[in-house]
């Protein structure tokens, strides 16, 4: 599903990116050569990076939180 429509993100590719050592929606969209445009899809961007970094966890893979 797109998650942000601006720069067609889709949630695969951001929890794809769950994983890395920088786990932020702003590494996403540098990642991905972007920036946020409108910012609607920020919260739901850190909602899935956080879901994916608790599967994760709960697996027992070490992954980095994000900055607060």
């Amino acid at each position: 599903m797109y998650v942000c429509l601006c720069n067609r993100i889709t949630d695969s590719e951001i929890r794809r990116h769950a994983g890395t050592a920088v786990c932020t929606p702003g590494a996403v969209y540098r990642a991905k050569g972007c920036v946020p445009r409108c910012g609607k899809c920020i919260p739901t961007v850190r909602s899935i990076l956080q879901e994916s970094q608790g599967a994760g966890a709960a697996q027992g893979d070490a992954l980095v939180a994000p900055a607060a």
